[in-house]
């Protein structure tokens, strides 16, 4: 059974009375930009989802005392350094954060979902439906990792 969620948008209290979480979800996807903090009711742990036009940056937290965890894919490059704001409504200032730390937009509301409808931390980015899959010519796997490894995520510390 899914736990019952409390999701806030841009820090407010739970935003959207008598919406599930799911709809909640597509509210801030239909965003430019925003944070997204999802807990269970009665627990400490916490979710975060900033995320601006193109990358968002997640980071979970267990307890508000133990180190946040962040998404990395295992099989991909790590992104440059390169500087990201992300902004919300009602905080002037914004969040700067390594590109390197953050994901694609699209992959982070994919782990969010994901993190509500299983509560658990995702080991595997839900896979994308899709019209059409490039075949591999034969002789050419060695040469390809399947999409699953691409997929493999890993939960680390995020060292700030």
């Amino acid at each position: 059974m899914t736990p019952a969620w409390i999701v806030k948008l841009d820090h407010c209290y739970p935003f959207e009375e008598g919406v599930d979480w799911a709809a909640k979800v597509r509210l801030a996807e239909n965003r430019t930009f925003g944070h997204v903090q999802a807990r269970r009711a009665g627990s400490d742990d916490a979710f975060h989802v900033s995320f601006n036009d193109i990358c968002g940056f997640i980071q979970y937290l267990k307890t508000p005392d133990t180190p946040p965890l962040r998404p990395i894919f295992i099989h991909r490059p790590v992104p440059s350094d390169d500087k990201v704001e992300l902004y919300w409504e009602g905080w002037p200032t914004p969040l700067e954060v390594s590109r390197s730390r953050t994901l694609g937009r699209e992959e982070c509301f994919l782990i969010l979902g994901e993190y509500l409808k299983t509560a658990e931390l995702p080991a595997l980015l839900p896979a994308r439906p899709t019209l059409f899959k490039q075949p591999v010519f034969p002789g050419w796997e060695e040469f390809f990792l399947p999409d699953e490894e691409l997929r493999k995520i890993a939960w680390i510390e995020d060292r700030t």
